[in-house]
């Protein structure tokens, strides 16, 4: 797997060579073709996904059966972060073209805790800059629609 790739992604931004290394040994790549699941909603979580390239639709499935869309993932992106908790998935995962994602399993991150704490620590730190980043975006979205319906007397 090639450093330079992994090292462009989010997640593995603040590790240095020898990290990026070891993490390249439990990272595998993975196709899906259009229409195809990564993972459905309610079922165990097993692995942690990042986008290479292609996209990919996060949605619930409410109890009416209606799909109600989460996100549209891009590269760089990532989902299925249960699997580090070993819970299991909020939502469904679906392929909305070709895809490629590098896939960290529940297993091997257990592994990386086990013997390589520290770099468990960066890539969870990693993982929480990105977590905080999403609900900060979550947070300006959310004023600025409510601006919007203010503004047009929708909501007073």
């Amino acid at each position: 797997m090639a450093l330079e790739k992994l090292s462009s992604m989010s997640l593995f931004r603040h590790l240095d060579e020898d990290e990026l290394n070891i993490m390249s040994h439990f990272i595998h790549k993975r196709e899906y073709l259009t229409g195809e699941l990564l993972f459905r909603q309610a079922t165990p979580a097993n692995a942690f996904y990042m986008l290479c390239n292609g996209t990919i639709e996060l949605y619930k499935t409410l109890s009416d059966g209606q799909n109600d869309r989460i996100r549209i993932l891009r590269p760089g992106d990532t989902c299925g972060m249960a699997a580090l908790w070993q819970v299991r998935h909020p939502y469904n995962a679906q392929a909305l073209d070709p895809c490629r994602v590098y896939v960290l399993t529940a297993m091997q991150f257990q592994e990386i805790q086990d013997h390589r704490l520290a770099l468990a620590q960066k890539l969870l730190s990693n993982l929480l800059r990105e977590l905080w980043q999403a609900f900060d975006d979550l947070q300006t979205d959310y004023s600025n629609l409510t601006k919007k319906l203010v503004q047009s007397n929708i909501i007073v």
